[in-house]
């Protein structure tokens, strides 16, 4: 994404995982969910779209210590209110847990040395925030029967987004590079895996809990970074991997 169109790259991602979701429905013989269900995966598909796309522009307009972690604590923050609301308060470890949680994320997606630069880039970091939650929202909304069928149907309107976003803005595509194809492909294949396992978990658990432990996915970034690509990695963003394992051992007490 830092070469090419961030709605190109994230066509080509949601073409890998279309298929992939595509296969494992007709292997599982899942029909089609019914019209809400439907109407709330397209929901989820656009509001995910949005998400992604406001986060990588984001990142290139204004530093990433600002701008990663202020989405990820909105993307948990806004299904968080909805849950207490709806649902009410969570036991209070699970309180405590969903507040130290957020203080990971915060921590862990902190880049090191980008601490100055000023607020560019942070209304598309809230709006991102507020794609990825709602993308959380409207996909727990589908019916207990369906499971990759949702997402599917989210995907391919995500690809339909971006490329209707394509055509309206006349930009021209280019071929990626062998390498640079199968990095987007791959990103798909892991976003369909984790969009299906937050799906199941948050059919399991209340889905506020489940939204707040996906979004600790950073921490294995960062550790990821640490251990494969021998990346620096800050104290602060150790701390905060910390406080992610901490704050997950809460929640599912």
């Amino acid at each position: 994404s830092r070469k090419h169109s961030q709605f190109q790259v994230l066509a080509v991602a949601a073409c890998s995982a279309s298929i992939c979701l595509l296969i494992a429905m007709f292997v599982r013989s899942e029909t089609w969910p019914g019209p809400a269900t439907i109407l709330w995966s397209i929901a989820a598909g656009i509001s995910g779209a949005i998400g992604t796309v406001s986060l990588y522009r984001a990142l290139v307009v204004g530093q990433a210590a600002l701008v990663a972690p202020t989405s990820a604590v909105v993307s948990v923050g806004l299904p968080v209110v909805i849950g207490t609301l709806t649902q009410g308060l969570p036991g209070p470890e699970k309180v405590v847990g969903m507040v130290v949680g957020m203080a990971g994320i915060w921590l862990v997606t902190r880049e090191p040395g980008s601490s100055q630069g000023g607020t560019r880039g942070l209304g598309l970091a809230i709006l991102a925030g507020f794609g990825f939650g709602g993308f959380f929202l409207c996909i727990v909304r589908s019916e207990p029967a369906s499971v990759f069928a949702p997402l599917l149907l989210a995907k391919l309107t995500a690809l339909l987004f971006c490329l209707l976003t394509i055509a309206f803005r006349r930009s021209s595509l280019h071929a990626f590079p062998f390498k640079q194809s199968g990095l987007a492909l791959l990103a798909g294949l892991l976003d369909a895996a984790g969009n299906l396992f937050y799906l199941l978990a948050a059919r399991m658990i209340r889905f506020e809990l489940a939204t707040e432990i996906s979004s600790m996915a950073p921490a294995m970034t960062v550790l990821l970074a640490l251990l494969v690509s021998r990346q620096r990695i800050s104290s602060l963003q150790m701390l905060g991997v910390g406080i992610c394992l901490l704050a997950i051992a809460l929640i599912i007490i």
